[in-house]
C-alpha cells in the first residue's frame, strides 16, 4: 500500500511540474498593419518575465538565441522612477477621443497604417483642416495629410516624415 501512495504520489508530482513549466505554441497570424507573424513558442504567461526566453541570463531552446531584455527587479527593491511625460510642444492640443493624450503627435502618425478606415484616423488624428477630393480623398493637417482610396488609408505623409506612406510602412 506504501508504495502505491508513493507511485501516487510521483506521478502527481510530475504532472503538476508539467503543467508548471510548458511552453506555449502561438499560431501564426496577422497584424492590424497587415504584416504576417510566423508561429512562435513562448513561455507560459505569469507575473514574472526573469522566465521569457527573451530576458537576459535565458536561452531560447528552440532558436539558440540569448536573451536580452532586462530581468525584473527584486520584490525588496525601490520602484524606478517614473518617465517624464511628454512636453506640450509634443502633445496635441486636443486630443481625439479614445487617443491617450500623453501620446505624441508623432506616436499618432506612426500608428497609421492601411487597414484603417476614415473614422479610425478622425479618432487617432482629429478632424482635417481641409479635404480634397480629387481622384483620390486626401485630409489635410498642418502636419501632414492621409489618402484615401475605397474608404480605406492608402498612403500619408508627415511633413517632419516626408517619406513615410503605408507602402514604405509594410
Amino acid at each position: 500500500m506504501k508504495k502505491l501512495f508513493r507511485l501516487l504520489f510521483l506521478v502527481l508530482l510530475m504532472l503538476a511540474v508539467g503543467l508548471v513549466a510548458k511552453d506555449v505554441s502561438v499560431k501564426g497570424y496577422y497584424r492590424k498593419d497587415g504584416t504576417y507573424v510566423a508561429p512562435y513558442h513562448r513561455t507560459s504567461p505569469n507575473n514574472t518575465k526573469n522566465d521569457n526566453y527573451s530576458t537576459e541570463g535565458n536561452i531560447n531552446p528552440y532558436t539558440g538565441k540569448p536573451g536580452t531584455k532586462p530581468r525584473d527587479p527584486p520584490a525588496d527593491a525601490p520602484a524606478a522612477p517614473a518617465q517624464a511625460a511628454p512636453s506640450e510642444a509634443e502633445k496635441t492640443p486636443e486630443a481625439p477621443a479614445n487617443v491617450s493624450p500623453a501620446m505624441t503627435r508623432k506616436d499618432r502618425w506612426h500608428s497609421l497604417n492601411s487597414k484603417m478606415e476614415a473614422a479610425d484616423v478622425e479618432k487617432l488624428l482629429g478632424k482635417p483642416e481641409t479635404t480634397e477630393q480629387a481622384t483620390l480623398l486626401t485630409w489635410k493637417y498642418p502636419d501632414g495629410e492621409v489618402v484615401f482610396a475605397n474608404g480605406h488609408v492608402l498612403g500619408w505623409r508627415q511633413s517632419s516624415d516626408s517619406t513615410a506612406d503605408a507602402s514604405e510602412r509594410q
